[in-house]
This record gives C-alpha cells, structure tokens and sequence, in this order.
C-alpha cells in the first residue's frame, strides 16, 4: 500500500513540474499581476513579506534578484584589493612614511574618473590653487562648522556663501 501511494505521489510530482515547466511563463506573468494588485488594494495594511509570501514563487524570485543585488553592493563598497583591514586599534604606532605609503596605495586603487564625477569633490587643475586650498584647509582641519558656539568664524563663512548663492540666484 505504501509503494502504490509513493509511486502516486512520484507521479503527481511529476505531473506537476510538467505542468509547472509549461506554465511557467504565464505562472510568472500573473505572479506579477497579483503582486501588482495586493499592493495597490493593501499597501496600507500589508508588509512587503506579507505580500510576497503571498505569492511564493514571485517572492523567490525577487529574493533571489535582491540577494544578487545586495551582493554586488557590498562587493563594490568594500573591495578585496585593498591593503589589509585593520579590524583592531595597533598596540603600536606606525611610522609616517608607511601611513602615507598606504593611503597613496589606497588612493590608487579608486575608480574615480574625474571626467565623471561633477560635485563628487574638487577637480585639481591649477596646482598652485590646489596648494593655496590644502593649507587653507589645514587652518581648519580640527574644526567642527556644526558647532557655530565654538567656531563662530566657520558660521560667518557659511552665512557668506549662503548669501552669495541667494544674490546669484536673485533670491
């Protein structure tokens, strides 16, 4: 009794992913549908989860495609071609010329064009301007412009530019 029932159920398996196999582009376009639906009627009221675990075979599916894509994120957030990740403070400084060695290490790895990041950061065309704003820089590398109580001259600076843009834009 137990073989005939096994072999019922093999068969009904089978029958099953044959009809899966032949159905399952419009299985896949109706999955859609439905989710398109529950989301529009219960946005308010139902989870993301709630309305893939719905329909299982959508939510695999975009779990599978958000896994991928969380993936690649990740990888490209945190590239194994750097030099080794210090996961702990040294017991012990390091000289300045290693310091600087690896962050030129580092900096050469980047994978920024500049021909393709307008507003990422400052373009280096005129080397003297470039050294002028690295030690205007320094003037204020310990300061914090977050604090206008301690720092009320970065404050001043950021009222200046403020109000230069407004007057640029007739504002």
């Amino acid at each position: 009794r137990k073989d005939k029932k096994q072999k019922t159920d093999m068969g009904s398996l089978h029958s099953s992913l044959m009809r899966s196999t032949r159905l399952r582009a419009a299985e896949r376009a109706l999955a859609m549908v439905a989710i398109y639906l529950l989301i529009k009627r219960s946005v308010k009221t139902m989870s993301l989860d709630a309305v893939l675990n719905a329909i299982p075979y959508a939510a695999q599916k975009i779990k599978e495609e958000m896994r991928k894509e969380a993936d690649k994120a990740v990888a490209d957030l945190f590239p194994k071609n750097l030099t080794p990740v210090l996961t702990a403070i040294p017991e012990k400084g390091r000289n300045h010329g290693e310091v600087l060695a690896d962050l030129k290490e580092m900096k050469a790895k980047d994978n920024y064009k500049e021909d393709q990041g307008f507003g990422l950061c400052y373009h280096v065309t005129d080397h003297k301007h470039h050294e002028f704003t690295t030690q205007a820089h320094s003037v204020y590398i310990a300061s914090n412009a977050l604090d206008p109580t301690a720092f009320p001259s970065l404050r001043k600076m950021e009222v200046e530019v403020c109000s230069m843009t407004l007057n640029m834009l007739h504002a």
